[in-house]
């Protein structure tokens, strides 16, 4: 700290953070690191200390950037040590990621002992690129939730939810029998009017 600059930068309180929360699986918010300052006899903005988080985040977890560019290791890997998996990553004509459907191949061969009754809701993924996670789930005799399979898309959309479901139909075959329950977005119901001719298609209300 100086005269001209009174408070402690990002990166000084970056580095506090990563020795006092070594270990953990996430940082404080940002006002408890604003308090935690404070404590020290150091005011910060919000916008300061919600950087320095971000900076141990990186830190801590691995930066998005990298994150991305290992993803193809990652399932060449998985491909290799699991035999069965379904797998696809798309990317777009930049080479950026799109794209990508994982489902392992022991939960695709535990589906044909579950009831015909799947499940597909997403939520948004918080964090530098955004995006959208899809996720699959069966039940069992007890009525307990297993996972068939998950996704990792843009943006939810028609084209999304579309291509989605055609790699679903390598893991949940289009039958009478099943039942797919969903929310009401229109891509959902687009791309099962589409691709699951045969199955019943419920919304939860």
């Amino acid at each position: 700290m100086r005269k001209r600059h009174g408070q402690a930068s990002s990166f000084v309180i970056c580095d506090m953070l990563v020795e006092n929360f070594r270990g953990q699986q996430k940082t404080s918010q940002p006002k408890s690191i604003m308090t935690m300052m404070r404590n020290k006899r150091v005011d910060i903005t919000y916008y300061k200390a919600l950087k320095s988080k971000q900076l141990a985040h990186d830190i801590f977890r691995c930066d998005p950037e990298r994150s991305f560019a290992i993803l193809p290791s990652y399932l060449k890997m998985v491909k290799r040590m699991n035999l069965g998996n379904i797998i696809d990553l798309v990317v777009d004509e930049h080479n950026r990621f799109k794209y990508f459907f994982l489902a392992y191949g022991t939960c695709e061969r535990g589906y044909r002992c579950m009831r015909k009754v799947v499940s597909i809701d997403s939520t948004w993924l918080k964090g530098k690129y955004n995006g959208t996670l899809l996720v699959v789930s069966a039940q069992d005799g007890d009525f307990h939730q297993y996972h068939l399979a998950l996704a990792v898309v843009d943006v939810k959309s028609i084209a999304s939810w579309s291509w989605f479901f055609t790699k679903l139909l390598e893991v949940v075959v289009d039958e009478e029998e099943l039942v797919i329950i969903s929310d009401r977005h229109p891509g959902i119901i687009a791309a099962v009017a589409d691709l699951y001719k045969n199955a019943h298609h419920g919304h939860c209300i």
